[in-house]
């Protein structure tokens, strides 16, 4: 429902004045360990200051996810609290105490209840909430090494919407306030071994310089930069014995592990390379013994394209990629009209993908000139095309200006018009248009009173005027109307809307407003968020749903009512489809993963490693 955003030629520029010299390798040799795979894995698995056990969020079919402890050695694992319905609160980003006794862990709340901070003893007794979070949300959660304290970083939607780190008091949930981050997202790398510091990263915008990874005093007294320039540096990580930080970067033009020596609060030298290439990770931080734990996504996320008998729904074709450059980053297609053009989001980094329009005849590719800030949202709803098949919309966000806007793009020219803008969290990105070109719709949000809910409201925008008018409204723990979606002659809509715990719901909508028909009543992993599609001549709407750990199938929902078919098309992470204008190619986006868990030994050397 929520969730939590590469300048790679200009960081190639300044390599030689930003890294420095390369840190000097331990005298034992750096071995790199696979230390979890298969079913189950928990990329953002937190290690125990011993490196013997893993905090995780454990999750099995049927159920929401509950807090598990998994023994390194013997592959054992047990579960800490238990797990609710699909799409119930689950927790997140579970770590233990210094002492091993008690788990610490984000809950998000159910309807009508607050998010909080959570603690737990490791045999399940004692569990309760230091702090209730109304309207915002808690992530990246560390203890302090005495256990009295644990910081968070909040997000603050019900408030004075932004981020901030918070410090909470175990003892008697006391909370102060750290620092307000606006809207940067904010990553916590741990205290010092002291306790005295407290090492956080904020994420760069392109309109302002502010990203970097900094040290705060855990009184609040005072903060000083660590690092900061025109690369992405993320996911700090103190070396056990407090003297230095290791951080992923890309500035050598590939992500690295980079470290960075630390005097008291102050950064020392230049930040050398101590590991290169290592890919979309997780950094996970350091046990005692100076071994680095990671997580690998070992994610792909491609367009594909299958055929489909327009009649039947049969699949004639099974799934092949839509293209064969830069394999494993491509995502959000969209079909022109005319049939002619395929629309879609290229690049692994949310700021640095590109606008590519393929012609089907040929196989030919353009990229266009279009800049994104971030296109996150870009790249899972896809463009949407106007009538006449020579420009489309995107969306762009900007955690900087707090701005979400939608800007017209020539496909021939690459000339841009901005069209509208609204802020960052009240403006949900995702937009379709009416076949007539003149109107879009979209869902506008704002908070509600009861904690974690927001008012939606699904919005026609005449594109002329500028006029907005209201079709449907409802309070809802979701931000926004997933899988909107209109029907070819412009007469219906239909989105799916989260509709009580457990719950979410296939709706169909007269364009102009009106009643609301509900097609389908479910769990939240069926269907899933952001797929949906109409058939050619109306009569279905295509969406995906979960078929099975990590798969979906492609489900066919009659627009009459009546219960859903499955077809006979599944793959993991199946998101944005769309159909080509005869109703024969079906183009959508699937995420194919093998996540692993992985520990580096002897990544520093062994003088900085605590004994």
């Amino acid at each position: 429902m929520r969730t939590r955003v590469s300048r790679a030629a200009q960081a190639k520029l300044r390599l030689a004045s930003l890294s420095g010299p390369t840190a000097q390798p331990s005298e034992a040799a750096v071995v790199a360990r696979q230390v979890w795979t298969g079913d189950g894995v928990d990329v953002l698995a937190r290690p125990s200051s011993d490196g013997r056990l893993l905090t995780y969020v454990h999750w099995k079919p049927g159920q929401a996810g509950a807090v598990g402890i998994r023994d390194l050695a013997t592959g054992q694992t047990r579960l800490v609290t238990t797990a609710g319905r699909p799409g119930e609160s689950s927790p997140s980003g579970p770590v233990l105490s210094p002492d091993g006794k008690q788990v610490a862990y984000c809950w998000e709340g159910g309807i009508g209840q607050a998010s909080a901070i959570r603690v737990i003893g490791v045999d399940g007794s004692n569990p309760r909430a230091l702090m209730p979070l109304p309207g915002a949300f808690a992530h990246d959660i560390v203890w302090s090494p005495d256990g009295r304290h644990i910081a968070a970083a909040v997000d603050d939607y019900g408030g004075d919407k932004t981020s901030h780190i918070a410090l909470v008091g175990v003892s008697g949930g006391s909370l102060s306030r750290l620092k307000s981050t606006g809207w940067h997202y904010v990553e916590l790398g741990g205290f010092s071994p002291d306790g005295r510091l407290l090492l956080y990263s904020l994420s760069k915008s392109p309109s302002d310089n502010d990203g970097g990874i900094f040290a705060i005093a855990a009184d609040g007294s005072g903060e000083s930069a660590l690092v900061q320039g025109p690369a992405n540096d993320t996911q700090p990580a103190w070396t056990p014995d407090g003297q230095a930080v290791v951080f992923l970067s890309d500035r050598a033009g590939t992500p690295g592990l980079w470290m960075i020596r630390v005097t008291g609060s102050q950064a020392r030298g230049v930040p050398g390379l101590v590991r290169p290439n290592v890919g979309a990770i997780f950094g996970r931080g350091f046990s005692r013994d100076g071994s680095y734990f990671y997580g690998a996504p070992n994610s792909q996320t491609d367009v594909f394209i299958a055929g489909m008998d327009a009649a039947t729904l049969g699949i004639t074709q099974q799934p092949v990629k839509l293209t064969d450059r830069l394999v494993g980053s491509n995502s959000g297609a969209s079909w022109s009209p005319d049939g002619r053009l395929v629309a879609f989001l290229r690049g692994a980094d949310r700021r640095s993908r590109t606008l590519v329009v393929r012609t089907m005849s040929d196989g030919s590719e353009r990229t266009l000139p279009t800049k994104f800030l971030d296109a996150y949202h870009a790249s899972q709803t896809g463009p949407t095309w106007f009538p006449d098949s020579r420009s489309l919309i995107v969306s762009d966000n900007d955690a900087g200006s707090q701005r979400v806007t939608f800007r017209r793009i020539d496909v021939e020219t690459g000339q841009e018009t901005p069209l509208f803008e609204a802020g960052y969290q009240h403006l949900w990105p995702l937009l379709k248009m009416a076949p007539d070109g003149r109107s879009v719709y979209y869902t506008m949000i704002a908070s509600d009173p009861n904690p974690n809910m927001n008012l939606l409201r699904l919005v026609k925008r005449d594109l002329e005027t500028g006029q907005e008018s209201e079709l449907y409204r409802v309070v809802s723990d979701a931000v926004g109307f997933f899988g909107l979606s209109v029907s070819p002659d412009g007469a219906r809509l239909a989105f799916m809307v989260n509709q009580g715990p457990g719950t979410r719901a296939v709706v169909t909508l007269p364009s102009s407003g009106g009643d609301a028909v509900t097609l389908y009543r479910g769990d939240y992993a069926h269907p899933t968020p952001g797929a949906g599609v109409w058939t050619r001549d109306g009569r279905y709407l295509l969406m995906a749903a979960d078929d099975g750990p990590s798969r979906q199938r492609i489900w066919a929902f009659p627009a009459s009512g009546g219960e859903p078919r499955k077809l006979d098309l599944t793959m993991q992470g199946i998101r944005k489809m769309d159909l080509s204008p005869d109703g024969l190619r079906l183009v959508f986006t699937g995420t194919q993963s093998k996540p692993e868990l992985w520990t580096i030994s002897n990544l520093i050397p062994k003088t900085r490693a605590a004994r």
